[in-house]
């Protein structure tokens, strides 16, 4: 009785193609969840920052401040200044990474966001308290985090 070589090598072929199709699989979907990490991280620092911004906005700098008080604004505005420029790299990390992705899009919104984080009498030591400044903050950081959701979706839709 011989013994048949083929059914072997149609084994080791079949095992080795299960392998090569399992590896690509897990690949895939390593890359998908570290995206989708990284993107939950940017919509949480946009969050961060909106809330940061809100709170720093409300605050009148017009009335006297003890030096604690003054001493704590100037933290608060090196931190969304320290938020706007992780924002920045972030975005340019998700430009690199996601080809799919229609960052484009969203730039006008990141532009507007940051513009309300960072413009107007940002740094000014005796402004008022800006309600609108605030309220837009908040609803721009919300718009920017729902956007950058749809985009995400819109990537894994492709696939």
């Amino acid at each position: 009785m011989a013994f048949d070589v083929s059914h072997l090598f149609s084994g080791l072929i079949g095992g080795l193609l299960t392998a090569g199709a399992n590896y690509l699989a897990l690949r895939w979907r390593y890359r998908t969840d570290e995206l989708a990490a990284f993107w939950t991280k940017t919509c949480d620092d946009v969050a961060a920052a909106a809330d940061l911004a809100a709170e720093y906005w409300l605050k009148d700098l017009s009335i006297a401040l003890t030096e604690d008080a003054l001493r704590a604004i100037k933290a608060d505005e090196l931190r969304i200044i320290g938020h706007q420029a992780r924002l920045t790299e972030m975005l340019a990390i998700l430009d690199l990474e996601a080809s799919k992705i229609d960052l484009l899009s969203l730039k006008p919104t990141f532009v507007d966001f940051f513009d309300a984080l960072s413009g107007g009498d940002f740094q000014v030591e005796d402004r008022r308290a800006d309600f609108e400044r605030a309220r837009a903050v908040q609803y721009l950081g919300a718009n920017l985090v729902v956007q950058l959701r749809k985009a995400l979706r819109r990537r894994t839709r492709l696939w």
